[in-house]
């Protein structure tokens, strides 16, 4: 079994970028389940009152997210398989 323990240093530096795209990929619903990860309450004072988390829950219902970046995904990599790939060996 691999461990997770040793990290790259470059993998650690985009993970919170890898992080985000991957949950737009995976489109709104995913997106909302993360909260104010990604949709932050509008009343940053008072977000604790039943009121504010009503509001808030009616502001996530309401927001939406646009499935581009899986399309974009979709589409590049339709782009990439669209002609088989072809290895040329190096002379040497």
């Amino acid at each position: 079994m691999t461990s997770l323990k040793n990290q790259h240093p470059d993998y650690l530096t985009a993970a919170p970028d890898l992080f985000l795209v991957r949950k737009f990929v995976e489109g709104e619903a995913a997106v909302k389940r993360e909260g104010s990860t990604f949709l932050p309450h509008p009343n940053q004072l008072e977000c604790n009152t039943p009121e504010q988390v009503r509001r808030y829950e009616s502001y996530k219902m309401g927001a939406e997210v646009e499935d581009f970046p899986a399309r974009t995904l979709n589409d590049l990599l339709g782009a990439m398989f669209r002609q088989p790939a072809v290895f040329v060996p190096p002379v040497v």
